[in-house]
């Protein structure tokens, strides 16, 4: 069971008249994730108590609810590069965000566009301005003939954006309007509204789970490889892998190099990784290094190791994508090993992805697999060993 469908059961044990829309609830949590995972955002508007609810779920969405929200590793890493002495003073002062906005709370502009055209498509025009595809509308009307809703939801069919309309048992003209539709078993306004809270803040809740509330998000203290430990079961099928990316400085190496009198590099490479390449390469699976570094002696070491390398790339992603589409291959059967920022990209481009232990920190939240060893000191040689094992 998954972890949304089991807190949808503990809810729902809450409030067991709201069985009727289960169903509904799940496509509502899964219409607003995918939303965000695509970059989207979330607008939210109605009337009266309706209004008050929509400026509701964004306070729940835009900073914390039920989970501690520090910021990403990435973007402290760019406050420390502009703001060095106030980096980690701004950083503790902001949490993580779910992008929303409550169209109902621009004063100025619905009073002004009230005033000089009219209120019934106030929310409309915002929604023309605002809405983008991959965003979602949620649109609260207890009766679900709010004019100005419905008018805002006309608009957002034609920018593209998904419209998940909380409402009344009947579902009004909204219904017809939606992607989603949760009706509430009322008609009567203030028990829809008494429903609707419980409704809201579980997609809140949810939400806030999914994006924050697993893989050491929760606390800013904890230790990450502590926190990371039980993603290390998962199973890795070696008959189910059609390409195995590495990157080398941080893999390879231990992410040093020595600077000769000629101006010339050396890098440090463990032989034990030496021999879990030839373990590799015996049990067929194709194999690539894939380096932003554009150095001869990664050249020398791919060479040596028998091993096709792809160096001075600086878009790993861009080049993963058309070189799996050049030689018809499945991301989803591709596994990258990476251990700085810029593989981030490419490791969750790729049905799996693999660190050494002594990654980044933000590589380290974002991994399927945390190895025991570090870069260049038999990080390898363990994955290989756990690829060609027979247990």
């Amino acid at each position: 069971m998954t972890d949304e469908l089991k807190s949808q059961n503990e809810f729902l044990k809450r409030y067991p008249a709201l069985e009727v829309i289960g169903s509904d609830l799940v496509a509502a949590f899964e219409l607003l994730k995918n939303s965000i995972h695509a970059g989207g955002k979330i607008l939210t508007c109605g009337n009266g108590g309706s209004a008050a609810d929509a400026e509701h779920i964004v306070g729940e969405l835009v900073k914390s609810f039920l989970y501690n929200r520090p910021i990403n590793e990435l973007d402290h890493i760019k406050l420390k590069k502009c703001f060095l002495e106030e980096a980690d003073s701004i950083s503790k002062n902001l949490e993580g965000a779910i992008p929303a906005i409550c169209l109902m709370s621009p004063v100025s502009l619905n009073s002004a566009f009230a005033n000089d055209m009219s209120f019934d498509f106030a929310l409309a025009q915002q929604v023309y301005a605002l809405g983008k595809p991959n965003d979602v509308l949620i649109a609260i009307s207890t009766s679900g003939n709010s004019k100005n809703v419905l008018n805002a939801c006309k608009v957002a069919k034609i920018k593209g954006v998904k419209i998940l309309a909380l409402t009344g048992q009947h579902g009004g003209k909204l219904k017809a309007l939606s992607d989603i539709c949760i009706c509430v078993p009322s008609t009567k306004v203030h028990e829809i509204q008494e429903y609707h809270l419980p409704v809201y803040h579980w997609l809140c809740y949810t939400l806030e789970e999914h994006f924050f509330g697993k893989y050491g998000l929760k606390e800013n203290t904890t230790p990450v490889t502590d926190i990371l430990n039980d993603r290390n079961t998962k199973k890795i099928d070696k008959e189910n892998i059609d390409l195995i990316v590495m990157d080398f400085d941080g893999v390879f190496t231990d992410n040093l190099v020595f600077t000769l009198q000629d101006g010339g590099e050396a890098v440090v490479c463990s032989r034990a990784d030496g021999l879990g390449m030839d373990m590799l390469r015996e049990s067929e699976i194709p194999l690539m290094i894939l380096s932003t570094e554009s150095n001869p002696v990664i050249e020398a070491r791919a060479k040596k190791l028998k091993v096709p390398c792809h160096f001075d790339c600086k878009d790993k992603k861009s080049f993963l994508e058309r070189y799996l589409t050049d030689h018809g291959l499945d991301p989803n059967k591709v596994i990258y090993i990476g251990n700085d920022v810029n593989d981030l990209d490419s490791m969750k481009f790729v049905g799996t992805s693999v660190c050494p232990q002594d990654s980044h920190p933000i590589v380290l939240r974002n991994a399927d697999y945390i190895l025991q060893h570090s870069g260049g000191r038999g990080a390898v040689r363990e994955f290989a060993e756990m690829i060609c094992s027979d247990g």
